[in-house]
């Protein structure tokens, strides 16, 4: 218990063994195992507190006893907010009295006392101090995420690749004139425009289609890759392809197995018309 009775002769308090209780008054205590205890478990500056909170503050010297510091130790350690305002929190409870405060605890009848102290104190010091804890900062709100650009239509999205097809087969129109229809030539000139000619199929589809339909957007814009090039076929009878380019205007939707049913040709499993590349790779520029 020698680090209680340093700490009492420190803060001037007498300390009175229990046998002699009946003459204890103010600034005086029997709780020297109380204190001791307080010291070793939460420090020195945890028991100075406690201490100086009632003998400092107006009125409340004399309540040196075991349930009033057990229940002020217990608020120092469960709302520091209020221990933290320094000279303020001794100014609060200069308008307390720790006496009235037990005795109104004690009626109550709730056990054990110094948990009735603790929970009338916090009534007191709530009111003349405001809340211990400060409420949580609102949380910044979302993100608005921008709503994703609706995806194009497939009948749109084919659009630009359908139009760079021609116009490599325009290309290669051009040159197949140049070379005028050689085809060692053609097939010479080709190569060293860079043209990628694994794909003779591909190069004679793109050819075929930008010949017929290069200056008709209104057709092939409605249609995918391999139905137009299923449509400008040359096996392809005149009176079918023109039939299905009535229909095409006129906004029925046309697609390669309808193609291949009205030329009656034979159509794959998957409705695709046989020998009919849907998607050919177009001619692609050779690497630098």
């Amino acid at each position: 218990m020698r680090g209680a009775l340093q700490l009492f002769k420190s803060l001037e308090i007498e300390y009175i063994p229990s046998s002699e209780v009946r003459r204890r008054g103010p600034r005086s205590t029997c709780c020297g195992n109380v204190v001791q205890r307080l010291i070793l478990k939460h420090g020195l500056p945890h028991a100075v507190i406690v201490l100086k909170t009632i003998i400092e503050t107006e009125g409340n010297e004399g309540e040196l006893i075991a349930d009033v510091i057990h229940a002020i130790s217990d608020l120092i350690r469960a709302h520091p907010r209020w221990v933290g305002l320094g000279g303020i929190w001794l100014e609060a409870f200069d308008q307390i009295s720790l006496a009235q405060v037990r005795k109104t605890a004690k009626a109550t009848g709730v056990q054990p006392l110094r948990d009735a102290i603790m929970t009338l104190l916090c009534v007191e010091l709530d009111r003349i101090l405001g809340p211990s804890k400060l409420p949580k900062p609102p949380k910044p709100p979302k993100p608005v995420r921008p709503k994703p650009l609706p995806k194009r239509p497939m009948s749109e999205a084919r659009i630009p690749q359908v139009k760079a097809n021609i116009e490599l087969g325009l290309e290669l129109l051009t040159l197949r004139k140049k070379a005028k229809f050689n085809n060692c030539a053609f097939g010479r000139m080709v190569r060293a425009k860079g043209f990628d000619t694994k794909h003779a199929s591909d190069v004679s589809a793109m050819m075929n289609v930008a010949r017929i339909y290069s200056n008709c957007p209104e057709i092939f814009t409605r249609l995918s890759w391999g139905a137009i090039v299923a449509l400008a076929s040359p096996t392809m009878p005149p009176a079918v392809r023109q039939d299905l380019e009535a229909r095409i205007l006129a906004g029925e939707s046309i697609g390669g197995p309808d193609i291949a049913r009205a030329r009656g040709g034979p159509v794959t499993r998957t409705g695709r018309p046989k020998r009919q590349s849907d998607q050919p790779a177009p001619a692609r520029m050779a690497a630098a």
